[in-house]
């Protein structure tokens, strides 16, 4: 009998082992995916934030989260999934701040073509024109074109600095914009008053946008509401009626209905987010 307690200790003793062996690995890697695809986007958005003290911040957090959900719902299956969501968190926050920043200077570009073209029509070249207007404008399209402006005092082209601009934006307004000074680059043409008429389409392209905003937000609302109040309405009865949910935690058909529940609740949820997803060309 002692003998076969002391095999079976060995046993779980090496299992721990490996599956430790096995998590850390998966961290670790996480973590190098994580510094360098954050710290890239990131930087190349100007925000100047270290990656890797993002993820302390949220190492530190998950852990935090993960021992406070335990301690409330007394479920490692609910501690660990949200211990595991605060880890990806960071990445989806950076994309959305990316996301705002893209959006922030789209509304600001209409404004910047305009005061572009006035300058072109003053007689002034386009580079001497974008530093003159670059220099009372606000981030982050000040920041796009000072870049713009080094790369070319660097030995660049200006046609290679706006391809690497339209990379580092890729929109249907700085395609234009691109396009547009490329062409009157090489067949000439006159550049300011074709940027008047760029202005005046993106200045209408973004109050359409705006109003199309506002008439889907309740919507958007909606879709968020709809998504987080099974999970809400799960975490409560877990610590108010636990007898009511052991089953999803104590049997394994138990595990099958929380997989289809999540199954149905992201599928619902990107469905909802497709139908309310309105193109403006």
């Amino acid at each position: 009998m002692d003998y076969f307690i002391f095999i079976l200790a060995i046993s779980l003793t090496l299992v721990f082992v490996v599956l430790f062996w096995i998590g850390s690995k998966i961290l670790d890697r996480y973590k190098k995916t994580f510094n360098m695809s954050l710290g890239q986007s990131l930087w190349e958005s100007f925000i100047l934030i270290p990656s890797s003290k993002i993820w302390t911040m949220a190492a530190v957090a998950s852990v935090c989260v993960g021992l406070f959900i335990y301690l409330l719902t007394q479920s490692w299956m609910f501690s660990i999934v949200f211990a595991v969501v605060i880890l990806i968190l960071p990445p989806l926050g950076a994309k959305w701040l990316i996301k705002k920043r893209q959006k922030k200077l789209i509304q600001q570009f209409p404004d910047f073509l305009l005061s572009l073209s006035n300058a072109l029509k003053s007689g002034a070249g386009l580079q001497h024109s974008i530093k003159l207007i670059n220099e009372t404008s606000e981030k982050p399209i000040s920041q796009e074109f000072a870049l713009f402006l080094h790369q070319i005092r660097l030995g660049s082209s200006v046609e290679e600095s706006l391809t690497v601009l339209l990379q580092r934006n890729p929109s249907m307004n700085m395609s234009q914009f691109v396009t547009l000074v490329k062409v009157s680059y090489k067949t000439g043409g006159n550049l300011a008053n074709m940027l008047e008429v760029l202005s005046t389409n993106m200045r209408e392209n973004n109050l359409l946008i705006k109003k199309i905003d506002a008439l889907t937000s309740q919507s958007r609302m909606q879709s968020w509401i709809m998504t987080l109040l099974p999970i809400f309405l799960l975490m409560v009865l877990s610590v108010v009626a636990p007898n009511l949910t052991n089953y999803f935690w104590e049997h394994k058909y138990g595990y099958f209905a929380l997989a289809l529940i999540v199954i149905m609740e992201i599928g619902g949820f990107l469905t909802m987010k497709k139908l309310m997803k309105i193109r403006v060309i």
